[in-house]
């Protein structure tokens, strides 16, 4: 009894749009809709896609590993209106993301993404962009939970915190 292969074809932007407007004809809340999967800055569409999102009068929050942020990134990230965005921050301290990420350099990437972010975040706190970190709790990072929450509780920069338990 062989296993089948998982089909993991990408919506494609129009049917992502198609998603969207079923959505807007069959409520009025005021939704989010949550971009994940992969690393998202790979889609060449996305900003078109979250724009898409906005039009539409839904929120828009995306989860992103940081790498791609750089300083033109950062301010085509918060000139999207995209609402949210999470970076996946998956230890407190440098050795410990950098190893369960498997790219050496990752934790100061996402440091260097959290200031660029707010640097060019509106100031007016009711429409600017949120800065939230997302965890996924393992052996390797359990001991770290504890600080890492102590210190995004206390960071102004972050406006959120998820952590995420697989079971």
């Amino acid at each position: 009894n062989a296993e089948r292969p998982i089909d993991r074809k990408e919506l494609n932007l129009g049917e992502i749009k198609g998603f969207v407007d079923d959505l807007r004809n069959v409520t009025t809340d005021p939704i989010f809709i949550h971009l994940i999967g992969g690393e998202v800055f790979l889609r060449k569409d996305l900003f078109e896609i979250v724009s898409y999102i906005r039009d539409k009068e839904f929120g828009s929050s995306i989860t992103t590993n940081g790498f791609y942020i750089d300083e033109e990134k950062a301010k085509e990230i918060v000139r999207s209106r995209l609402n949210g965005i999470f970076l996946s921050l998956d230890g407190f301290k440098e050795e410990t993301h950098d190893y369960l990420r498997g790219v050496k350099g990752s934790y100061s990437r996402v440091m260097n993404a959290i200031e660029l972010l707010d640097k060019y975040r509106g100031q007016n706190k009711g429409d600017r962009l949120s800065i939230g970190l997302t965890m996924t709790l393992m052996d390797k990072n359990l001991d770290e939970v504890r600080d890492l929450t102590e210190w995004a509780n206390s960071n102004e920069k972050i406006n959120d915190l998820f952590i995420n338990a697989c079971l």
